[in-house]
């Protein structure tokens, strides 16, 4: 499934419930979610490491759908048309 099919899919099936809780309550369940993924890798759970990377997706997704952005372009804008030393660099600063 490419990325842009995924977050249509996640718009038309969860934005109205992800308005009604807000930007806010989006951020709390990423960082809750990138807390589990951080026990999985901790624990060396490849079964909680990959569920939890699903629910990051997840919410990622949800939270460039409640600010309407495109992740496919922002991806592709900040990862494939860079060279390599200049995403590195990012990490770096």
């Amino acid at each position: 499934m490419e990325i842009s099919e995924f977050q249509n899919i996640m718009k038309e099936r969860f934005m109205e419930e992800a308005k009604k809780r807000g930007k806010l309550f989006a951020i709390s369940l990423l960082l809750e979610e990138a807390g589990e993924l951080s026990w999985g890798v901790l624990h060396k759970s490849e079964d909680v490491i990959k569920r939890e990377i699903a629910d990051c997706m997840f919410v990622l997704i949800m939270i460039a759908n409640l600010y309407e952005i495109d992740v496919n372009s922002v991806i592709s804008e900040y990862y494939v048309e860079r060279n390599v030393d200049e995403v590195i660099g990012r990490w770096l600063t």
